[in-house]
Parts: structure tokens; C-alpha cells; sequence
């Protein structure tokens, strides 16, 4: 349905910024936009909470908490009498986007005291956004942090945001600059909603992994897999997202110090068999080759010519009657053999 919409000139009219309306629509509460609404069409440039509470129907609780919101987002400024002006939790939506922040521009605290530490995880902490102002108001860490991750980003962060790094600045003992070599990780990974950040920032505390130092090796570390992966996907022709059985083989592989040229042979090999890849096999024929040394495809297709050559010598030997030898037989049960498989209780899968 199509409405043709006129406005009626009765009574005055007030302004409201197209940023508010183009960017925070969804994003701030009905509390919020009635004290905005409220604020805007009122006369000179003072603000009772507990009038403008009033007038909008809301605590006056809320009423500060939507002024320092609205101040965190860029739309309007506000500052509490006989202070100096707010800290901004937010910067405005055209903000720049940043280069990867140095490590060395945001100071590095000294390690926690292993003993400081919590000794279990515990739910995120929640924040007002008066709270969440006032706090980084007191740290120019945490200031700096909410900033940096925004510039990362290109966009304001939200307050459940805001609260997330916060907690894994406060509880989980992440100096900034490990939070934001983290945020500029998953941003560049296409992951970097909160939940991720969190789940990532939580395993590594639980593995000891907080050190600023420790957090950079990390990230080099998982950077250096994620090549990999994806090299082996392609290799073998997997599609779709990493399973956790593949990305614990594929590490595996790694670790082995296997190639993708060499894991795309052990997949020839699978499917010679099998006629598919199943990835418990390909490990068994990687787990060989390890185990006698063979790390590369020139290293496999000699051993390979060599075994040839030595049946050939055997049959000749024994006038072509092998059945006392069953060679090939036996090369084709010790590539097949899987332990890894055996102590899952994994069959056959390519999964």
C-alpha cells in the first residue's frame, strides 16, 4: 500500500538530525527516542533529568542514561554541570577507518600475577551506558580501546559491545592492545561480532594465552593455519565451512609439516580405494609417510618406484609365484591402517 504523505503547517516544528534516524533507528530503545524527541523540541541548551524524565514518561534513570547514549553516538553533545564534557563511548558513523593499530601505540600493562587470576570464566559483565561513560572517563586505556576498535571497524560499537570488550579488559586480564590486534584478526576474517571476539579471547585465557606477546604469536599462528586450511580444502575439494574433525586433521597435517601437494597425492591415494576422500584414511597414509619419513610427493613416488621395482625383483625371483608374498596386499593394508580412526571409533567418512 502507497500512502502520498503531506504535512500540514500547525503549530512550530523542530529539527531532528538525519543521523540519528539513518543510523539508530533500530538500534536505540523507545526510552531513548522519546527523550531525544523530548530534548530537541525544547527551548535553549539546558537539560533537567528529572523534567525531561517527565515530559518523556521515563525514569529519570533512563532519561541520563539516553543523554549519554545519544552523546556517545555523536548526535548531540552534553556535559554535567561544572564538569567537563563526556567521554564519547561512540564515534560518529563517517568516522575513518584506521590502519592496524601498533602494537606500540597502546601502552602495555604488566602481566597479572598468575594467583590474581579468576579461576573459572564467568558471564559478561553488563553496563549502563552512564557506567560504561564514567569508566572510560577514569582510563585512558579504556578510552583508547573503545576508539581503536571502532576505527577497526568503520562503524560505533554497540552498547552489549562495548560491554563485551569491556569485561575482557577488566575480568579476563586483555591489555587494549591484545584486544585489538584480536578485533582487527576477526574483522579480517569477516567475524567480528562480539560473540566470536569473546569465544576466541575466552579460549585463550583458559590455555594462559594473555600476554600481549603471547596473543601476537597466536594470531600468527592461527593466520598461518587458516592458510593452510584453506590450501587442503582446495587440494581435496572440500567445500563449505571447516568441519572441528577437519580443522583437527588439517592442524594435524600441519604440524607433520605436510604440503598441499603431498595431502592432494594422499587424496589420489584415498580415492584410488575408496573412490572418495575420507579423511580418517587420508590421515592413515599421511601418518605413514611420516612415520618413514617421506614429507614430500618427489620423496613418496620414489619410495613408491622403489617398492615396485623390489616386487618385481621378488617375482622374478620366485619365478613369478608370489602367493607366499602377497605384497601388494600388504602395502595396501598398511596404507589403509588408520590408528587415529581406531581410538575415535571413527569409520570411514569424509568428513
Amino acid at each position: 500500500m502507497i500512502y502520498r504523505i503531506g504535512y500540514p503547517r500547525f503549530g512550530r516544528f523542530f529539527s531532528v538530525p538525519c543521523g540519528a534516524a539513518e543510523n539508530y533507528m533500530t538500534q536505540a530503545d523507545g526510552d531513548q527516542w522519546k527523550v531525544l524527541l523530548c530534548l530537541l523540541c525544547s527551548d535553549g541548551d539546558c537539560a533537567d533529568t528529572a523534567e525531561l524524565a517527565a515530559r518523556a514518561g521515563v525514569s529519570e534513570t533512563s532519561a541520563e542514561d539516553a543523554l549519554i547514549a545519544w552523546t556517545s553516538r555523536g548526535i548531540i553533545s552534553a556535559r554535567r554541570e561544572g564538569q567537563g564534557s563526556a567521554p564519547s563511548a561512540a564515534v560518529p558513523v563517517s568516522a575513518p577507518v584506521m590502519q592496524p593499530i601498533a602494537a606500540a601505540s597502546v601502552s602495555k600493562p604488566a602481566p597479572a600475577a598468575a594467583e590474581a587470576r579468576p579461576a573459572k570464566q564467568k558471564a559478561a559483565v553488563r553496563y549502563s551506558p552512564k557506567e560504561l561513560a564514567e569508566k572510560a572517563e577514569r582510563s585512558p586505556e579504556i578510552a583508547g580501546l573503545f576508539e581503536g576498535v571502532q576505527a577497526i571497524l568503520g562503524r560505533p560499537i554497540t552498547g552489549t559491545e562495548t560491554a563485551g570488550y569491556l569485561n575482557l579488559c577488566e575480568y579476563y586480564g586483555f591489555s587494549a592492545a591484545s584486544i585489538l590486534i584480536l578485533t582487527r584478526f576477526a574483522h579480517d576474517l569477516g567475524k567480528d561480532r562480539i560473540a566470536y571476539i569473546e569465544a576466541v579471547a575466552k579460549d585463550w585465557f583458559a590455555k594462559g594465552i594473555t600476554d600481549y606477546e603471547d596473543v601476537e604469536r597466536e594470531i600468527g599462528r592461527m593466520t598461518e593455519q587458516n592458510k593452510y586450511d584453506t590450501l587442503i580444502k582446495n587440494a581435496l575439494g572440500i567445500e563449505g565451512k571447516t568441519t572441528a574433525k577437519q580443522a583437527e586433521l588439517f592442524r594435524q597435517w600441519h604440524e607433520w609439516g605436510f604440503d598441499a601437494d603431498t595431502v592432494e597425492l594422499a587424496g589420489e591415494h584415498c580415492r584410488d580405494n575408496k573412490s572418495k576422500n575420507v579423511l580418517g584414511y587420508i590421515n592413515g597414509i599421511l601418518r605413514r609417510w611420516h612415520e618413514n619419513g617421506l614429507m614430500s610427493v618427489r620423496a613418496v613416488l620414489e619410495s613408491e618406484k622403489k617398492y615396485k621395482e623390489s616386487r618385481k625383483k621378488l617375482e622374478a625371483d620366485k619365478g613369478g609365484d608370489n602367493s607366499s608374498l602377497n605384497v601388494d596386499k600388504w602395502y595396501e593394508l598398511a596404507e589403509s591402517f588408520d590408528p587415529w580412526a581406531e581410538v575415535n571409533g571413527e569409520g570411514d567418512s569424509d568428513k
